[in-house]
């Protein structure tokens, strides 16, 4: 009886283990064979480019660009850009920073050909844009601001106060905490990131937030980090990774929601820049309110255009959806507010007037027949800001001719910034 238990045992898993090792053969080589399928797949697939790759191709945007190269994309590439988000407040600020071509000093991002001496602050708000991470300081908005008020006989210092992910009411928040006197020009120059996180991130209240992905499931969240881990090794996880980024979010798959979610983000953001107007004139200063352009502006859009909308690693899926319908919301938004007293321009067009090519024109002494500005679907190299900086002078150089109030030079450079306690709080 035992001999014939130990054969059957013996020849149960003999059985057992053979068949297995087929099936974990089978498994393998099919694993390998999808592998190699996918690498196929990825060598005509071109649409989904990573961000890190699209920089060092050249893009057109900076086509003769003076400070494109290998040295400024590696810098791009790797830039440190640490958020710091201090206790008790809604800010998303910034860690200083020193590299050839990006500076943080006191939280700011720095403003090239400031003057020394001053009599007043044009203090230009934003997100990511005024920011500017895809240019060096010579080349943000308010560094061409800057050196476009310096021809001007008026003493006035532009400061940068865009951080990333930003929405009009963290700027409402800093614009609070820095401290402005009558002698200041306050502009916000905003919109994009509203409808970014009211509409595509469905969060169209005020509540702080910087996630990029809260729409998602938790166990896609998850099974998103795993692949992004991997993929860039294995192929079949870049698939699935591309798979899942290429699908719209659901919610913009329904109407009536994307209306609702407009119509709230919309809604919010105007009452934020009223209340910014009345925080600035209360306290003496002038104020300016800017819609920024999108891509989805863009009229018509160019083949570049077309194939960087088609790249969904660059320009989410979806995002089209969010932003045509914020910015038909958002359109009326200048006249609304402009009813209230308020200076409101918007600059959906800014980049399909022809007028702005002959000031390109004067800055880099070429010829420019049509030129490509974005670099994403937001984002925008120096021609852009170029653009920006040249129509928000237009704006303001009236202004700059304005009375001033009586005050030490010392006093303006000690009243203004971000406070030291939250400076010293980012370690």
């Amino acid at each position: 009886m035992y001999f014939i238990m130990r054969n059957f045992v013996i020849k149960f898993f003999r059985s057992f283990f053979t068949y297995f090792s087929f099936v974990l053969a089978g498994s393998f080589c099919g694993i390998l064979l999808v592998e190699a399928a996918a690498r196929v797949y990825f060598t005509f697939d071109n649409r989904a480019v990573e961000p890190a790759q699209f920089w060092r191709s050249s893009p057109l945007p900076y086509k003769n660009a003076p400070y494109y190269n290998d040295e400024f994309v590696t810098e791009l590439v790797t830039l440190p850009q640490k958020i710091f988000l201090p206790e008790g407040t809604r800010l998303v600020l910034l860690h200083d920073l020193k590299e050839k071509f990006h500076s943080i000093v006191d939280g700011l991002r720095v403003t090239s050909d400031q003057p020394r001496n001053f009599n007043r602050r044009i203090l230009l708000f934003g997100s990511s844009t005024v920011f500017g991470r895809f240019t060096p300081d010579e080349y943000t908005i308010t560094s061409y601001l800057q050196r476009m008020v310096n021809t001007t006989n008026q003493e006035a210092r532009v400061e940068n106060l865009g951080f990333p992910t930003v929405r009009a009411f963290q700027q409402l928040d800093l614009l609070k905490m820095i401290g402005i006197s009558p002698w200041d020009i306050v502009i916000f120059f905003d919109g994009a990131s509203d409808i970014y996180h009211g509409v595509y991130l469905k969060e169209p209240s005020d509540a702080f937030s910087i996630r990029a992905d809260g729409f998602r499931a938790p166990i896609e969240k998850k099974f998103l980090k795993i692949l992004a881990k991997y993929k860039d090794k294995i192929f079949i996880s870049r698939f699935l990774f591309n798979l899942i980024m290429s699908k719209d979010p659901d919610h913009l798959n329904r109407d009536d929601e994307v209306v609702k979610l407009t119509a709230q983000t919309t809604k919010a953001y105007e009452a934020t820049i009223k209340k910014a107007y009345e925080y600035t004139v209360s306290a003496g200063a002038k104020f300016f309110h800017i819609i920024q352009p999108n891509i989805f502006t863009q009229d018509p859009l160019s083949q570049y255009e077309v194939e960087l909308l088609e790249n969904y690693l660059m320009t989410p899926s979806g995002m089209d959806v969010a932003f045509r319908q914020g910015n038909i919301s958002l359109g009326g938004t200048s006249s609304r507010l402009e009813k209230y007293g308020i200076k409101s321009f918007n600059f959906r067009d800014i980049f399909n007037q022809k007028k702005n090519y002959i000031f390109i024109r004067d800055i880099f002494n070429q010829k420019k027949n049509k030129e490509e500005y974005y670099l994403d679907f937001i984002h925008i190299a120096h021609l852009g800001n170029a653009i920006i900086a040249n129509n928000i002078f237009q704006i303001i150089e009236k202004d700059l001719d304005s009375p001033l109030v009586e005050s030490t030079t010392e006093t303006r450079k000690n009243k203004f910034g971000i406070p030291k306690y939250i400076l010293d709080a980012r370690g």
